[in-house]
């Protein structure tokens, strides 16, 4: 395997790439309107996308982490949000690890609401085939990194999640406490000691299900003003884990990077529901979901033999204290669909 190095840990090997994403993203998100002015810019993409400064953004950053993952994971492919899965070969001696990224995870939110984005890293090992004939992986490695600069690591050799701030200097504002590792019984930080819901409702198709939300919080809590948040996903994952008033809300079932909050919050030692559920799974439940393959085949005739992401993920509630969390989850039963 050349200089890749097995006997360091994932968060370890990956952290310097992860921070480089940070700067690049910042940098290209305050440029965005001058990229076309500055450089010749050439690019194709979906049709069902514009070419709008958000969307140039975010496959820019998938591009430059996917480069930078490569070079520091021998054998790995790259696919995610802004790369379909159009090719691939897994042989264990050689082509082992699949890395999934989502480069801007709420690219919309980044140029509406400042600090509302958030960046996923998911690797997952090929260990052989599936008893469905399809690739058995493991997973190893799930990071979130938030435009604040915080990053949430989690990976299979470990039994906790690590919490950090890139660029921390010597004396700044950021204490050494921000640097924190949780175990599976999970740590409680009462902040606001108001409730806060983080659901993202954006997509029209979600929307019903979101004001219905809203609604019910609002009759749950009449004597206390329950901010219902639009906004949810890996912009919100550590400041779920770092405060127990928070809870997140994903509304529909989601592919591997986009339900990557729950991996974390429940391997921080935090409760994760299904939506339509008033009990928790287990831990090693919600973490065996990211050992699946992030791909299924399109069953649409018109596109025979393309493949599109699965939605291994269930659409959940999540967070760190268990009262609070059940309670946001009884009022998410008997939603309106999101399909």
């Amino acid at each position: 395997m050349g200089e890749f190095e097995l006997s360091r840990t994932w968060s370890a090997r990956l952290a310097a790439s992860i921070a480089e994403t940070w700067f690049e993203a910042r940098r290209e998100i305050l440029l965005a309107s001058r990229m076309e002015m500055d450089d010749n810019v050439w690019m194709t993409s979906s049709p069902d996308h514009m070419g709008d400064p958000a969307k140039k953004v975010d496959q820019l950053l998938h591009q430059h982490a996917a480069d930078r993952l490569r070079s520091l994971v021998p054998g790995i492919q790259v696919f995610g949000e802004e790369a379909e899965l159009t090719n691939l070969l897994l042989r264990t001696k050689d082509f082992r690890y699949i890395g999934y990224l989502d480069a801007i995870d709420g690219s919309a939110q980044a140029w509406s609401l400042p600090g509302a984005w958030g960046h996923v890293m998911l690797v997952q090992e090929f260990v052989g085939l599936a008893a469905d004939g399809g690739p058995d992986c493991q997973m190893r490695f799930l990071g979130v990194l938030d435009a604040e600069g915080g990053t949430t690591f989690a990976e299979s050799a470990l039994p906790y999640v690590s919490v950090d701030i890139i660029d921390r200097s010597e004396g700044d504002a950021y204490s050494d406490d921000l640097e924190l590792s949780y175990s599976e019984e999970g740590e409680k930080f009462e902040v606001t000691s108001t409730p806060v819901v983080l659901a993202g409702g954006y997509k029209p198709t979600w929307w019903q299900a979101f004001s219905t939300l809203r609604e019910r919080v609002a009759a749950r809590w009449p004597d206390v003003k329950v901010p219902v948040f639009n906004t949810a996903g890996a912009p919100v994952t550590r400041k779920v884990i770092q405060n127990a008033d928070n809870v997140a809300v994903q509304l529909a079932a989601s592919s591997l990077w986009d339900g990557a909050t729950a991996a974390l919050v429940s391997r921080a030692g935090g409760y994760v529901f299904e939506i339509g559920e008033t009990e928790p799974k287990a831990h090693d439940v919600v973490w065996s979901w990211w050992s699946q393959f992030g791909y299924e085949r399109d069953p649409r005739p018109e596109v025979v033999g393309r493949w599109r992401p699965a939605t291994h993920i269930p659409a959940f509630v999540a967070g760190m204290d268990l009262a609070r969390t059940r309670a946001v989850a009884e009022e998410c039963v008997d939603l309106p669909s999101c399909t």
